[in-house]
Formats: structure tokens, sequence, C-alpha cells
């Protein structure tokens, strides 16, 4: 047999003619059947509940997917999208989980923020508050003294006074009583003739406390000193009463008026034999050597400790910060105790304390007028020394009408007899108020 001449295909190897083999080898590229099963092979998924015939190169995506709870397809562009749309979803997940701690995060900042400003904002309004009531001054009666005086010397004041008040003022300070330097008496008998001379017009009837000293603020305890100068006038009053005189004098060891140290000592005794503790606490326990201001439960409470029964009336409600019940009060007060000797009002209200020594009542339309002695007032002096023919305007100093009173809240200081048995007393050690209205 001849052997076969011609050119070897490149796929199969056969033997064919040179116009005969570019259409052979052609014919192996046209058969898609042979290339597919080398190229495309496909494995049954082993995944529970799939069973889908998925490409051998596209397994590891495709059970990756499931990992992922998502549903596997067999087609190797849908594994590709459900394993990207899953990592987007996780990435979107963590970036929601993230935002999500940033928004806690700015939300707990700024609720911390906005407490500092708060705590910030209090601890500055309480600092202003101790200033303003002497809470926070260091020093007290002998060393605002020497502040001021010392600065007096050579222009108001000369060196030869100076040495004078200061050796008054260590004299008051070892003895316990006051100076008198600010001092007033006999006021109450020159207002008494005032109006028993029957021209002053308008009144129609006046009520006088019995005999009550001024005692003006001064240089040692200005800016402070109103609540002890104002105790001051009330014990001025009750040391010529026989019924508190012999209680004051028991208790002080003196019967004359304390300076202002002492009535702080004395508080502060009150408060170590159980007197008003809560007050003893606002205040820390401690007068002394302070500028702190004192109230009315501080005054109540020294004198419940000389067993004497000193109470204290709230009117805590106003209309527009007018006190027409506050006024009504203080006349029911005076006329129910005519015929006795009346001690005068302690009054407080808000920065300031003075002390009521009497009552006008008007004729007509026109509105009561309280009479007040102000420890802020330093011309007493002028008003004791006024003389026929009296004018009302000699006296306008004292007096004060309801529109002047205008306050939110007042509160009263009154005498009303002395303790009768260690029970009552022991009582007394827990202050409350009377209010008026009760509700």
């Amino acid at each position: 047999m001849s052997k076969i001449r011609g050119f070897s295909c490149p796929v199969c190897d056969s033997l064919y003619e040179e116009n005969e083999l570019e259409e052979h080898v052609q014919s192996h590229f046209n058969d898609n059947h042979i290339w597919n099963e080398v190229e495309y092979e496909e494995v049954q998924c082993q995944f529970d509940g799939c069973g889908l015939l998925v490409d051998v190169k596209c397994l590891e995506d495709h059970l990756l997917a499931h990992e992922f709870g998502e549903k596997a397809d067999s087609s190797p562009i849908n594994d590709d999208s459900l394993l990207a749309a899953a990592l987007q979803e996780e990435e979107t997940n963590d970036l929601t989980r993230k935002n999500d701690r940033c928004a806690e995060n700015d939300i707990q900042l700024a609720k911390d923020l906005q407490k500092q400003a708060e705590k910030e904002l209090e601890e500055k309004e309480f600092k202003k508050l101790q200033e303003k009531y002497g809470m926070t001054s260091n020093g007290g009666y002998t060393e605002q003294f020497n502040e001021k005086m010392g600065k007096q010397v050579g222009r108001n004041v000369s060196i030869g006074d100076y040495f004078q008040k200061k050796a008054n003022m260590m004299c008051s300070m070892m003895t316990g009583e006051d100076t008198n330097e600010t001092r007033t008496t006999g006021t109450i008998t020159v207002l008494t003739n005032y109006y028993q001379s029957g021209n002053i017009k308008g009144i129609s009837q006046v009520h006088l406390s019995s005999d009550t000293n001024h005692y003006a603020a001064d240089v040692s305890d200005n800016g402070w000193g109103c609540g002890y100068r104002n105790t001051q006038m009330l014990l001025s009053s009750l040391l010529l009463n026989p019924l508190y005189k012999d209680h004051i004098e028991q208790k002080l060891g003196m019967l004359t008026v304390p300076s202002v140290p002492k009535i702080q000592s004395c508080i502060e005794e009150a408060w170590k034999e159980g007197f008003d503790q809560s007050g003893k606490e606002q205040l820390g326990g401690k007068l002394s050597k302070t500028k702190k201001w004192i109230g009315t439960t501080e005054v109540a409470a020294l004198f419940r400790w000389m067993n004497i029964r000193a109470r204290i009336v709230d009117f805590h409600k106003s209309q527009n910060n007018l006190h027409p019940l506050m006024f009504q009060w203080v006349k029911d007060y005076f006329t129910q105790n005519s015929d006795e000797q009346i001690p005068p009002l302690y009054i407080q209200h808000q920065g300031h304390s003075r002390t009521i020594i009497g009552l006008e009542e008007y004729s007509g339309s026109a509105e009561n007028q309280l009479l007040i002695f102000d420890p802020s007032y330093h011309k007493m002096q002028s008003i004791k020394n006024i003389k026929p023919p009296y004018t009302k305007i000699q006296t306008k100093a004292l007096r004060k009408s309801l529109h002047q009173m205008k306050y939110k809240q007042f509160q009263l200081v009154f005498i009303n007899g002395v303790y009768k048995s260690d029970s009552d007393r022991k009582a007394g050690k827990i202050l409350s108020s009377i209010r008026i209205p009760p509700d």
C-alpha cells in the first residue's frame, strides 16, 4: 500500500492535502461540544436544601453566598452579584452601627456638656448668694473696723478720734456691751408728744410701741449688720419691761444692750443648746468673726434661748408684691395690746430688715402707714430734735405706706411672753411660722 502523503492536522494529526487542510482545521473550532466539555464542568451543590448544578470554578463563591444567607444561583454571574450584595450589606450594617454609636456618643457628650454648664451656672449663682449674704467674707466686726477706719484717718476722721473709737471698740469686745456710738434714745417720747399735739393732718389715731432706742449700722458692720442692729432695738425695749429683763440678764450676764459680736456668740450658744438646728446647718454653725447675715429664724432662736417666746409670722402671698394683710395684722397687734407695754416688731424682707415701732391710722379712704426704725438711717437725731410747730414732713423718714413696702415676701418676729415650763422651752427649739394666709 502506498504511503499517504499530505499535511498533518495540528489538532488530530490526520493527513490532508494542502487544499483540504484549512477546512479540516476550521471544523475543529466550529465544534463547541468538545471545548465545552473541557472548559465547563458542573457539580451538584451539597449545601442543605440547594442541590443546584454549579460550575466547579464558581463553587467556592456559591458556598460563600450560602454563608451570607442568600439564595445561590447556578449562573457564575449571579453568584458574583450575590456575593457583592452580601458584602455590601455587611459593610452598610457596619457603617450604620458605627453611625449609631457616634450619634449615641454625640448625644451623651451634649448631655454631659449641658450638665457641666448647669453645674457651673449653679455654682456661680451660689457664690453670688454667698457673697451677698456674707457667707464667704473673711473676718468680721473688728476686722472691718480696722480696714474701713484705717482708710478714713486723716480724711474724715482725725488720728485722735480714730484711737478713741478703737479703744471703745476694744472695750466693747471685752465686756460684750455695745459702744452705743450709733444709738439714739428718747425718740418714742418725742413721737408721743408729736402725735398728741393733734396738728398732724389726716391721722385719726396712732399706735406706738414701748420705748425703743434706734441703733444704726456703723463702719464695723455696714452692709451686713442690719439683723443685729434690729435685734439691739428689740432688746432695748425688752430690757425696760420687768417681764423680760431678768431672763435677758440671766443669759447675757448684763442689763445693757449687747454688741454685734456678743449677739453673734449668743446665737451660737443657742444653737449649741439645740435651738434652730436647721438654721445652724445653713450658716455652718458659726457667726463669730464673720459677716454672715441673720434673719428671723436666728432672731427667734436667740430670744427663745433667753426663755422669751418669740414667734414668726410669714406673709407669703402678695397682691402685685403688696401686703394689705400684713398691714392689717400690724394694726391688730398694736390695738389688741394697747393697755400693755408693746414691744416693737422685727420685720424682714429680701436683702434687709427693719423695726416697726408703730402704725398711723388715717381717716376716710386713706391707707394706714407703718412707722419704722431703719438701721441704715443715720439722721435719727434730727427727728428726735423736732419741735413745734409740728408738720408731717418732720417724720417722713419713719413713715412707710403700703406701696412703699413692695416685696414678694415678708416675715415678722413678735414677742409673746415667756416660757413657763421646761417642756414649752424644749418645744421652742424647733422653729415654725404662722402663715398668712394659712394655705
